[in-house]
């Protein structure tokens, strides 16, 4: 192969030596989406964009229409929820062991959905093992590297009425608990985490407020992130009521649905003044950076750089 891979390919190709010789191999791909999770006043808000990436033998294919926040039911009228990012065909067949799993169980301590959340990633491992005719850990997980199935979970639930959000990894096999009170995975996560860190999010947020916050960071995600589209979703979950809507008669999907396709509805206003004062502040803040910096010169010739 040449030492250099064709100038479209950069981005998707590393390097790798053996003896004297150089390779390229594919980069392992962050989990294709952008899923939040806030942590606020009585309840946890958990959104995300609804473009997913399916892999089969003949590549990948995608879709805008994924809901990819799913109820889990436990005993006791408990609930959790489960986001999904990354690779549609095993992040969906681990959210349907965690649910299988989840049957006739009780949440009896903060780890509980965690843990079974670990154990059904546990399983679609060995299964995909199994159908790689028993392969040895390190053949599965260059296998995994080699397909770009990498996927995430997100996972919100209550236990004695304090809110706690853990995500895991695929590879990792670990579920993390996260100590702050906003958390993104996916690709877009590090640009996410960035517009979040703009709203002040704290325990005394109310939840309207978070849903828009997190609204607002997928909209703008999905502006410059194309593995990231389609309708925004949103659940909340609270210690009470566990899944809320502001209709008990439709499903949290359909409420959000109605919710984005009015035009006249607070959220479209909401945002848009949002964008405007972000955008606003944005221009006030880098003029007033110019104008210290400029200063700063005058004061200095020496700091101008030459060219």
């Amino acid at each position: 192969m040449p030492n250099n891979p064709n100038k479209l390919g950069q981005n998707r190709l590393e390097s790798v030596s053996v003896g004297c010789k150089t390779y390229w191999k594919p980069k392992p791909r962050p989990p294709v989406t952008i899923i939040i999770g806030i942590i606020c006043k009585e309840a946890i808000v958990v959104a995300s964009d609804s473009q997913t990436t399916y892999s089969s033998s003949f590549g990948a294919a995608q879709r805008l229409d994924t809901a990819k926040i799913t109820p889990v039911e436990f005993l006791n009228n408990a609930f959790a929820l489960v986001a999904q990012s990354g690779d549609a065909t095993l992040s969906g067949r681990a959210v349907e062991i965690l649910m299988d799993m989840a049957k006739g169980q009780s949440i009896s301590d903060y780890r509980t959905v965690a843990d079974i959340a670990q154990r059904a990633v546990r399983q679609v491992k060995e299964e995909l093992r199994e159908q790689n005719l028993g392969c040895s850990m390190e053949d599965l997980h260059a296998y995994i590297s080699k397909e770009q199935l990498h996927f995430e979970l997100m996972i919100a639930h209550f236990h004695d009425k304090k809110p706690y959000i853990f995500t895991i990894d695929f590879a990792v096999g670990i579920a993390a608990k996260k100590p702050h009170n906003y958390t993104a995975i996916g690709c877009g996560s590090g640009i996410a985490s960035y517009i979040l860190s703009w709203f002040n999010i704290g325990p005394e947020t109310v939840w309207l407020h978070a849903i828009l916050a997190a609204l607002y960071a997928i909209e703008e995600v999905k502006k410059v992130d194309p593995d990231c589209g389609g309708k925004a979703r949103v659940a909340i979950i609270t210690p009470s009521t566990e899944i809320k809507t502001s209709n008990p008669a439709m499903t949290y999907s359909r409420v959000l649905n109605a919710f984005l396709n009015s035009d006249n509805d607070v959220y479209v206003n909401a945002l848009a003044e949002i964008d405007q004062k972000a955008k606003s502040e944005w221009g006030k803040r880098m003029n007033e950076v110019l104008s210290t910096a400029n200063e700063k010169f005058k004061q200095n010739p020496e700091l101008v750089p030459r060219i």
